[in-house]
């Protein structure tokens, strides 16, 4: 059976990669084309600038897993192919599938080292027929916008460019268990630094702990009324759980900002606002 492909980093699965990927399939099923979704081990900013922090929409299982739902997904190593021109790489692709016939792609993408958008040009060279398909409207989604939404803890924005609740997922790990003696026991998070995250502050939103929804309420950042700590730590407090969840992975379910993170001088006036953080949340939330 004949192929087909589309290639894309696809961070996030958001709205517009979900309506460029539905148009691919629905497409290749058309023309009786067997679909591939081709996708890179790194992204392309990771290999040119270095690690990246602050950044993914997806972890990359995450991501795999979703284009697995799809079509049928390998992955192409990024080291491999950077350096090539698209024309060099659109024939590596005829060489890897040997019935390979139509490439799909946005209407803004450009292929190879030499950026080339000239479909007409890599059609004539390599045989092969390019689809552009439709941009996903009545606005224009791309991850960037996503992250900046993200980070500016617009989460009503970003849940209609994700097309579902943004989140953040960890395992909880032991920490300094301060917040147990002030009456507000937390769960503190272990964050993979690559996934993008909203700008320190305090948010809350929905946890999901077996098969119970509960509020939590979530210190994002630096603890400046605990230590003097650089790093950055999520640290939640679930509202209404006295469970241990050492070592379990859990997600958080972000949906408003309640505010910015604030130094107290005492515990006792630290414990007086989470007080408040938590009503507000409730607020927020019911």
């Amino acid at each position: 059976m004949s192929k087909s492909i589309i290639i894309g980093n696809f961070d996030g699965g958001h709205l517009g990669h979900r309506y460029l990927l539905s148009q691919y399939i629905e497409m290749s099923r058309a023309f009786e084309l067997d679909p591939i979704i081709l996708t890179y081990d790194m992204h392309p900013k990771e290999y040119f600038n270095g690690d990246l922090e602050n950044f993914f929409l997806f972890s990359y299982k995450s991501k795999i897993e979703f284009l697995k739902e799809i079509a049928h997904v390998d992955i192409l190593k990024f080291k491999e192919i950077a350096s090539l021109s698209a024309l060099d790489f659109f024939k590596r692709m005829k060489n890897t599938y040997p019935t390979l016939t139509m490439v799909f792609t946005g209407y803004d993408t450009k292929f190879g080292k030499d950026k080339v958008s000239d479909f007409n040009f890599l059609s004539k060279e390599t045989g092969l027929v390019f689809k552009v398909l439709k941009k996903y409207e009545p606005n224009a989604i791309s991850s960037t916008y996503i992250r900046d939404a993200v980070k500016s803890g617009k989460f009503e924005d970003v849940e209609k460019m994700l097309g579902r609740v943004f989140s953040l997922k960890g395992m909880v790990v032991k920490g300094k268990q301060i917040g147990r003696t002030i009456g507000f026991a937390t769960a503190n998070i272990f964050l993979d630094i690559k996934l993008c995250r909203p700008n320190n502050g305090v948010y809350c939103g929905y946890v999901t702990i077996g098969e119970v929804e509960y509020i939590f309420v979530a210190n994002l950042g630096r603890r400046p009324s605990i230590d003097d700590d650089e790093s950055i730590i999520l640290e939640a407090h679930i509202v209404g759980f006295n469970g241990d969840i050492y070592n379990q992975n859990i997600e958080l379910n972000f949906k408003h900002k309640i505010r910015n993170v604030v130094k107290f001088e005492t515990l006792d006036a630290l414990k007086a606002q989470i007080a408040v953080d938590i009503e507000k949340a409730k607020t927020l939330l019911c």
